[in-house]
C-alpha cells in the first residue's frame, strides 16, 4: 500500500499567473491514481483564491483515499458532505481568510481527536 503526504502552498506563487499553475501543482497527482491513501493533505493558499468548486473536488477526492489529516487554509471554502461522514480522519486543521460559522460539525466526525480548545474555523 502506497501512503502519501501531499503539502501544496502558494507562498511563492505570483498573483498573477500563480493561479493556473497552483492547480495545476494539485490537479496532476490527484490524476495520476497512483496513491491508494493520503496521510496528510495540506493546503495552504492565503494568497491566491483558488476556485471554492475546484477546493471541494480536492477534499472529495483525500476522503475517497481515506485522508487521515486535514490542514486547509484558504480564502473560502464550502466543505462538501463527504468531510462530514469521513472515517478516517483524525485531525482538522480549518483557516479561512472569510468568516465562516460551523455548527455541530465535529460530532459526525468519530475519530477526530478532541483537542483541549474548542474547534473554531
Amino acid at each position: 500500500m502506497f501512503v502519501t503526504n501531499l503539502d501544496f502552498d502558494d507562498i511563492h506563487s505570483d498573483l498573477i499567473h500563480g493561479l493556473d499553475i497552483l492547480l495545476n501543482c494539485v490537479d496532476r497527482p490527484l490524476e495520476s491514481r497512483q496513491m491508494s491513501q493520503v496521510e496528510l493533505f495540506r493546503l495552504n493558499f492565503s494568497k491566491i483564491r483558488a476556485p471554492v468548486s475546484k477546493v471541494s473536488s480536492w477534499i472529495d477526492w483525500a476522503v475517497r483515499l481515506n485522508v487521515r489529516e486535514f490542514d486547509i487554509h484558504v480564502i473560502r471554502l464550502e466543505l462538501p458532505l463527504s468531510l462530514l461522514t469521513c472515517k478516517t480522519l483524525t485531525k482538522l486543521s480549518i483557516g479561512l481568510r472569510l468568516a465562516t460559522t460551523v455548527i455541530g460539525f465535529t460530532n459526525r466526525l468519530p475519530h477526530l481527536q478532541k483537542d483541549k480548545k474548542p474547534f473554531a474555523i
